[in-house]
Order: structure tokens, then C-alpha cells, then sequence
């Protein structure tokens, strides 16, 4: 107790929702030598927002290898890559990642092996996060634009109602760059 004064108000590492008791449940149900190899796929994945983790082939054969549903099995990986990603987020070490996943629930084994998997694998992880474009910069590539102007009517007087309309597209900075240097060249 005189620990967690010490530490103020620190926010907890994970929301415990009730999806995530779910998924605990569901992960310290995992066999303890099968599920390092799940994440060890799964934080070489992750940054790539673009692919799955796992092909349709390989949950299915992962379903019958830890004995889940389709459903468990993907309540698992996400709440996995949940676990993952607030790791590289908040920038924890190894200890401080396995105490707080006991804390939310998680047995002694499972979170062992989260961590072994964090120092293995965490540095490189988080170093291909950082190398990842979470969207860019967009830069203005076209803009339109259209003016109405409506004047009064004989009956009200000096009446005026004036609207605009403005279109603007964006692009990716590098797309911009890539059709600027098509349209000068083609021009």
C-alpha cells in the first residue's frame, strides 16, 4: 500500500475492461509452452496495419492447436496485441510489463512468457513503430472553389445571402511530390 502512494497517481498500465478479463481468462487458459510462439508471431506482425497476423489457414490450424473458437481465439490475439502495443507506448520495461499484467489478472506463466517475448523482441518492435508513418503530413494538392450570391427580391429590401463552397484535396506528402514532378514532366 505505502508502494502504490509512493507512486502517485500513475495511470494503470491496461483499461481492465470486461472484454479483457475475457480474453485473461482465455490466455491463462493457453497451454504456458505453446503461447510464446503465438506472440512471438504476433509482435513481429503488428506493426504492419496493412496484413493480418495470422492467414485464415493458420487460425484455423491455431484453433485446433490451443482448442479455441474462432471468436476466443480473436478476442485472445487482440487483447495480445492490446498488451503489445501499450508496451511499446508507454516504452515499459520487462519487469514492469509481467507486474502489471499479474496485476490485471494474468497468471504467473503467461506473464513470464509476455515478458521474455518483450525482451526479445520489444526493441525491435518499437523501432519499427517508430519508422512507421501513422498517416503523415497531407499536403494541399487541388482546390476548388464556387460563389453564390443571391440579392433581395422586390419584396425585402436590400435582402443579400451570399454562400461558398470550398473543395480541397489532400494528398500524402510523397503522393504530392510523386504527381507534382508527373504533371511538370507530362506538361
Amino acid at each position: 500500500m505505502a508502494a502504490a502512494a509512493a507512486s502517485g497517481a500513475a495511470a494503470p498500465m491496461f483499461n481492465v475492461t470486461s472484454r479483457f478479463k475475457e480474453a485473461v481468462g482465455i490466455i491463462n487458459g493457453v497451454a504456458a509452452d505453446k503461447f510464446p510462439l503465438v506472440l512471438v508471431r504476433v509482435i513481429r506482425k503488428l506493426h504492419v496495419k496493412a496484413e493480418r497476423i495470422f492467414t485464415d489457414a493458420e487460425e484455423a490450424q491455431l484453433q485446433s492447436l490451443l482448442a479455441l473458437s474462432s471468436s476466443r481465439l480473436h478476442t485472445a490475439l487482440e487483447v495480445c496485441s492490446y498488451v503489445l502495443e501499450q508496451a511499446a507506448y508507454r516504452a515499459v520495461g520487462v519487469d514492469a510489463l509481467a507486474a502489471a499484467l499479474r496485476e490485471a489478472g494474468v497468471g504467473d506463466a503467461h506473464a513470464a512468457a509476455f515478458g521474455k517475448v518483450w525482451a526479445a523482441e520489444g526493441r525491435g518492435f518499437m523501432d519499427k513503430l517508430r519508422a512507421r508513418s501513422l498517416g503523415g503530413p497531407l499536403v494541399l494538392c487541388d482546390s476548388k472553389w464556387q460563389l453564390s450570391l443571391q440579392l433581395g427580391s422586390s419584396g425585402a429590401a436590400r435582402a443579400k445571402d451570399t454562400g461558398a463552397l470550398f473543395e480541397f484535396s489532400l494528398a500524402h506528402a510523397d503522393d504530392a511530390a510523386a504527381a507534382a514532378a508527373a504533371s511538370a514532366g507530362g506538361g
